[in-house]
């Protein structure tokens, strides 16, 4: 577990920022609350703002700040995202210049989720670099063309063990942090929160072991405050976005939940007729044939051993049934009632 721990006071700032060093880049956290001198877990699992800008902007390698942003960007398109990242300061929090898509975002974090495992395939827009949205073409009856099926493609681009220690990270953000409302139970579930400057946009990433996705929630031609929007309060990625994931999440697994049992439910109905029963006779049983009884004439006579026959008496002729009352002819059913 990272247990370095970094700093800021309230407000802190950067200057020597931006374009020919004009810009002073000053960090604010939500609500203007500051953890103060906090470990890297803590500062993402309460998503404090301050301890991360420290983090990009001072604890990287690099002689420029724009040296570690770029750093960043490169870590970020090696997860598989492919549009280009911005490599301002604000970057480190998120605060990019061109915006990301929640697909581009969701491969990378699915990057995470196959521990460092970066997967794609030959039906990939970008083989290699881009996910895959189907595994198969085929003809109108079913065939499978020339070059239709997906070859999956494997690149290791972080480390087993680092892929797992974000992940364990991410975990404290679904089960005691900003991103409770993504809660779904399932064991592992890990994720994180985003909210831009003024509440323009909020996001919520994450995954469990099966599945990973990602939710923007803003507006599509503006960047517009949503300050009122959450029963009168902000919109940050921990309300509406991490509520649609959860509720979006929850429906796929009672999908996934009702198609297991259904095939468990066809495959307990083939059973019966598909399987045989060891003690039954197969098709190609052939039954053993009977041994002949033996010939009392060809056994040696002994008064002993062989008793003497007599022949049966013949059976006496059965007495005639005395008539049966008739029964009596009224509805009800056939039962004899006694009086």
């Amino acid at each position: 577990m990272l247990t370095t721990n970094v700093s800021c006071p309230c407000l802190p700032k950067w200057n020597s920022c931006g374009k020919h060093g004009q810009e002073t880049f000053v960090v604010h956290n939500d609500e203007d609350s500051y953890l103060g001198s906090c470990s890297i877990v803590c500062a993402t699992t309460y998503s404090d703002n301050s301890i991360y800008a420290q983090l990009g902007l001072e604890g990287l390698k690099g002689r420029t700040v724009e040296d570690r942003t770029r750093s960043i960007a490169s870590t970020i398109h090696k997860a598989g995202y492919r549009d280009p990242i911005s490599t301002n300061p604000a970057m480190v929090l998120g605060g990019l210049k061109d915006g990301v898509t929640p697909l581009g975002w969701a491969y990378a974090y699915t990057t995470i989720g196959n521990d460092g495992d970066r997967v794609s395939g030959s039906l990939a827009p970008v083989p290699g670099d881009s996910p895959v949205a189907f595994t198969q073409v085929t003809d109108r009856d079913g065939n499978t063309i020339k070059g239709g099926d997906n070859d999956s493609t494997h690149e290791q681009v972080f480390s087993a063990g680092t892929a797992e220690e974000e992940k364990s990270i991410l975990e404290t953000v679904v089960s005691s942090g900003t991103g409770t409302h993504a809660q779904v139970g399932a064991e592992g579930q890990w994720g994180k929160t985003g909210t831009t400057e003024n509440n323009g946009d909020a996001w919520y990433c994450g995954a469990i072991e099966e599945v990973t996705a990602c939710v923007w929630v803003g507006y599509a031609d503006s960047t517009t405050p949503m300050l009122t929007e959450y029963s009168g309060g902000p919109v940050d990625g921990g309300t509406f976005p991490a509520l649609i994931w959860a509720g979006v999440i929850g429906a796929w697994k009672e999908i996934a939940a009702d198609r297991a049992a259904k095939r468990e439910a066809e495959e307990e109905e083939k059973q019966p007729d598909g399987k045989e029963d060891e003690d039954a006779p197969g098709e190609d049983y052939v039954p053993p044939t009977p041994e002949p009884e033996p010939d009392p004439s060809s056994e040696p006579s002994s008064p002993e051993a062989t008793p003497s026959r007599e022949p049966a008496p013949e059976p006496e002729s059965a007495p005639e049934e005395a008539p049966k009352p008739s029964a009596p002819e009224s509805g009800g059913g056939g039962g004899i009632t006694a009086g």
